[in-house]
């Protein structure tokens, strides 16, 4: 009798942990897929000129970002801190990594690197949720949290976006 529990409480020790990581890939490829396209979305509307309003929540470096970022004919034409109103350098862009973020589809590209890690592969040990807007298909909340990195998490929030 106590062997069979032994073995009932190693499979138990085994199984459980498989199932999680499985179920957690299996929901990280749905997110994916979901990212995806709303990117193809996106990207079929053809929108060169917009300004939306970014707000980064990083545990660590960077801490808390929010600018107002306009885009003209697919290129940044500006980025201005939200708090200040006033026009960020590229100095300023750079050391917030704003220049890699810049655009709607850069963002998505970010959003991409940044689940996928860098093998190319999704971290099974990572939370990644996202929502999108109903209309232009843009990531308006997206979160990840790599689980086992202390201050390993980043928020990425759009809003007040105008075409």
């Amino acid at each position: 009798m106590i062997k069979k529990a032994v073995i009932g409480c190693v499979l138990i020790v085994l199984i459980c942990p498989t199932f999680l990581v499985l179920s957690s890939g299996v929901r990280h490829l749905l997110v994916i897929n979901s990212l995806h396209k709303h990117q193809e979305k996106w990207s079929e509307l053809g929108m060169e000129d917009y300004r939306f309003i970014l707000d980064i929540e990083e545990v660590f470096p960077h801490g808390e970002v929010h600018v107002l970022i306009e885009v003209r004919e697919g290129q940044r034409a500006r980025i201005s801190n939200i708090d200040t109103q006033v026009e960020m350098n590229e100095v300023e862009i750079a050391d917030n990594f704003l220049d890699r973020l810049d655009t709607i589809d850069e963002l998505f590209e970010a959003i991409d690197n940044g689940v996928r890690g860098n093998f190319g592969i999704i971290p099974l040990a990572m939370w990644f949720s996202a929502e999108f807007d109903g209309q232009y298909h843009f990531p308006s909340l997206v979160n990840i949290d790599h689980i086992f990195l202390v201050d390993g998490g980043i928020t990425y929030k759009i809003q007040n976006f105008f075409p």
